[in-house]
């Protein structure tokens, strides 16, 4: 192969090597933009089916988690138990309930969505 050949292989391999890195910045873009979407829908749907996570709720995850981790169970409801740890696991219990909800208009066939219930009220009344 001659000194041009290999120069002009070396540019292509650059161009191509470009050309994947690109690819894979817009795909990750694409990504990123789709799950903005996602939950941008997630947190339109808690809204409007009055989905909140109550103080027994996470209180409760704490503990289910502190639970199954051991020797750090400590290190794990120092960190839930504080203000930016307890509103963490907040969304994620919000989050969490608003899948199951939509899951379950999914599962319905879609045919109509079922009338708004407050996920508060459902919970007191199966507490009762």
């Amino acid at each position: 192969m001659s000194a041009i050949d290999k120069v002009n292989l070396a540019t292509v391999e650059k161009m191509w090597r470009r050309e994947v890195e690109a690819a894979a910045t817009y795909r990750h873009l694409a990504n990123r933009e789709r799950d903005l979407r996602r939950k941008e829908i997630l947190i339109r749907l808690a809204e409007q089916e009055e989905i909140k996570a109550e103080d027994q709720e996470v209180d409760a995850e704490v503990e289910r988690l502190a639970g199954s981790s051991g020797e750090q169970a400590h290190q794990l409801r120092t960190l839930f138990g504080s203000p930016d740890g307890r509103a963490a696991l907040a969304r994620s219990l919000v989050t969490r309930k608003t899948m199951d909800r939509l899951a379950e208009i999914a599962s319905r066939d879609g045919a109509t969505i079922p009338e708004k219930k407050s996920r508060k009220k459902t919970a007191k009344v199966a507490a009762k």
